[in-house]
């Protein structure tokens, strides 16, 4: 696993967990918005990019998921997304929540 990709991991495994809708958050949202609340800004900003870099990189996967490895317990679909598609609103989130 390279360096990115174990940034996404952490960011996917921590923020994404089993259990991240019984800490207190309602939505994926609540969950980006407190990431970007309590996560230093040059921190945000290198995750914003990796998840850039990432769908950059998986453009031409047909599977349109995040790898195993990330440990995202999230499922998307259940918001009418595809992973891809979810982390491209993740990054247009993170967009919204920097220009803040």
């Amino acid at each position: 696993m390279n360096t990115r990709d174990e940034r996404l991991r952490q960011f996917f495994g921590g923020s994404f967990h089993q259990d991240w809708d019984a800490e207190g958050a309602a939505s994926w949202q609540d969950v980006i918005k407190h990431y970007a609340a309590t996560v230093p800004r040059p921190l945000v900003v290198g995750i914003r990019n990796d998840l850039e870099e990432w769908l950059n990189e998986s453009a031409n996967d047909e599977s349109q998921n995040l790898p195993p490895s990330f440990g995202c317990d999230y499922d998307p679909r259940s918001d009418g997304f595809t992973e891809r598609q979810w982390v491209s609103q993740i990054v247009a989130e993170l967009d919204r929540l920097l220009q803040n």
